[in-house]
């Protein structure tokens, strides 16, 4: 007869799974960060003012470890908003979803607007992919010769591809000049559809960014 044999977790071994988790967590935690910084770095009149003091303490006090959810303060327009990046692992859990619910209650009564943004709508495409393109591209600098060439052909051309504008740059990167154009509000790109050689850019308007 064949028994089955069970393996007995010893000390030992549940610290190095448990260090193992974090380790995962922490991981997904900075790369869920790093989306979400970079999608707000190109929304309209968006401004990232830092993690949140008060969704940290709320967090805490729900029983969320730091690298659980991501929490940062958002200036858009006129108005503070505070960010609750909720991850996959969170958000399926209704358990865990009640506290983040009941963190955004407190947070209202404490007067201050709070947004819960799922991971799924981060990672969304092809928004994540242009978002990082252009929050990559803000390294960039860009000579002001090459600024109003861009301008005026624009101005004497109408709406134009990347590859139109592109080829109007001297700079070693000609297309993350353009997206630097872009992220920084002087040109306007449709952010709806992947970027690619024949994406439309054309000159923003006041208030486009």
């Amino acid at each position: 007869m064949r028994y089955a044999s069970y393996e007995i977790s010893s000390p030992q071994r549940r610290v190095h799974d448990s260090r193992n988790r974090r380790a995962r967590h922490l991981r997904a935690y900075f790369r869920l960060e790093k989306r979400l910084l970079a999608l707000i770095d190109t929304m309209s009149s968006a401004q990232d003012l830092g993690a949140d003091e008060l969704l940290e303490n709320l967090a805490f006090r729900e029983g969320f470890d730091e690298a659980d959810l991501v929490l940062r303060t958002v200036r858009r327009r006129d108005q503070i908003i505070a960010v609750i990046a909720v991850p996959h692992r969170i958000f399926y859990k209704p358990d865990y979803m009640a506290k983040v619910r009941a963190m955004k209650r407190a947070a209202k009564q404490l007067g201050r607007r709070c947004l819960i943004v799922p991971q799924s709508i981060v990672d969304q495409e092809p928004r994540r992919s242009n978002a990082e393109l252009l929050h990559r591209s803000r390294s960039l600098s860009v000579d002001a010769t090459s600024r109003l060439s861009v301008l005026v052909h624009l101005m004497d051309s109408g709406a134009s591809t990347l590859r139109e504008c592109a080829e109007l740059f001297s700079h070693e990167n000609p297309v993350g000049s353009v997206l630097r154009l872009a992220w920084e509000g002087t040109l306007r790109i449709d952010l709806r559809k992947p970027i690619g050689p024949e994406t439309r850019v054309e000159i923003a308007e006041w208030g486009d960014r």
